[in-house]
């Protein structure tokens, strides 16, 4: 009974030091991954983890990887951001600023699709923002950004921002965020702009001077 209660003892000291540790996996380019540089990552409806790496985009479903690369329908084969609209399009944005979406198993790039065409800046892609309204504004913080609604488009470039609002961004913008209110905040080197209700205009873009 003594030697039964030892080992019973020991046998939960060592289940509760294995609790501590937790089992983690590392995957790279040898695993079957697309690229060893991970930009950004998104889990679709059906539970595939896609990764946006520097040479394509990998989808993977607990076991393995399959990759897709711009021969595929990819925007660019090194693609920096990933998002989800509300229509259940998977958006690939690249580092050269032009984009494609996979729809119902297929690709649409800008020879495929208007839509893809149309959502293009002249430098990388940084941010894949999404409202609660279903409102998408994918931005380049040196290019402006696009406004996506459906299969509507808006393009503001930073010659458009600087000239409806004057913000000072030579240097691109700084950051550019969404609040709870679906107003899009334009961050400059000393200041802030709203813009709101997709209207980019002296009476929608509200100036914030930062206090000194």
């Amino acid at each position: 009974m003594i030697r039964l209660t030892f080992l019973l003892s020991i046998w939960c000291s060592a289940q509760s030091v294995l609790a501590q540790f937790q089992v983690t996996y590392r995957y790279s380019f040898q695993d079957g991954l697309a690229g060893n540089s991970v930009y950004d990552l998104l889990q679709d409806d059906e539970g595939f983890m896609w990764f946006a790496t520097n040479h394509g985009v990998s989808r993977f479903d607990g076991h393995q990887f399959i990759n897709f690369h711009k021969s595929d329908g990819l925007p660019d084969e090194e693609v920096i951001k990933l998002g989800r609209d509300v229509s259940g399009r998977i958006w690939f944005l690249g580092f050269n600023g032009k984009s494609s979406y996979l729809q119902g198993g297929l690709f649409y790039d800008e020879s495929r699709s208007p839509l893809a065409a149309a959502v293009q800046l002249q430098s990388p892609f940084c941010s894949f923002l999404q409202s609660k309204n279903g409102v998408c504004y994918l931005v380049s913080n040196t290019d402006g950004f696009i406004r996506l609604a459906g299969d509507q488009v808006m393009r503001f470039s930073m010659d458009s921002v600087r000239r409806y609002t004057g913000i000072a961004a030579i240097n691109g913008f700084r950051s550019v965020k969404l609040d709870t209110a679906d107003n899009l905040w334009i961050i400059g080197a000393d200041s802030a702009w709203i813009f709101e209700k997709g209207k980019l205009s002296l009476s929608s873009c509200r100036k914030t001077v930062a206090s000194k």
